[in-house]
């Protein structure tokens, strides 16, 4: 009885030292979108996927980011793999990083480097078809709403917003 007790005791002893001895670190998390890091609004949506295709399970993010890539002046917390950045300067340089934590270990991700700009990146394929003109002007604003001039001087605003790779008209109005 005392040799099976002692047993038992080398083993709970072993597994202790060896879960402090071995701390498992957490996946590394990569960034997936956006897929270009020039260019992008001043609000922007970030998703990443972990390491080794690991499932989210029960890790916790925190992200980082800020002017400089040994400065982070913000920070974020999340249990998601997604977050929103807002109100980022135009024409800026920012740096990323997403720390995955477990418990009190923490594995943190490369460092990102992104830069903003005033100008939405959106491409429309226009043909005479659609306008029935020739000749139109596009004019965007930093808030992402079109203003759409024919050659009758017809103001038409379009407003959208963007979800991923995708833009979703939410309005259109004749504009006096």
């Amino acid at each position: 009885m005392k040799k099976i007790l002692f047993y038992i005791l080398l083993i709970s002893l072993f597994l202790l030292l060896s879960s402090c001895i071995f701390k498992i670190k957490p996946p590394k998390a990569i960034l997936t979108y956006p897929p270009e890091f020039n260019n992008l609004p001043t609000t922007i949506d970030l998703f990443w996927t972990l390491e080794g295709n690991e499932k989210n399970n029960g890790f916790y993010f925190e992200i980082y980011y800020g002017k400089s890539a040994t400065l982070f002046d913000n920070k974020i917390s999340t249990s998601n793999t997604s977050i929103r950045l807002e109100n980022l300067e135009p024409e800026t340089e920012y740096y990323i990083k997403i720390r995955t934590i477990k418990g009190n270990e923490y594995t943190d991700s490369e460092i990102y480097k992104i830069k903003t700009t005033d100008k939405p990146k959106i491409s429309f394929v226009i043909n005479n078809t659609t306008i029935y003109k020739s000749y139109i002007e596009l004019k965007w604003s930093a808030l992402i709403k079109m203003e759409l001039k024919i050659m009758s001087y017809t103001k038409v605003q379009i407003q959208i917003f963007q979800i991923k790779n995708f833009f979703i008209l939410e309005k259109i109005q004749v504009v006096d």
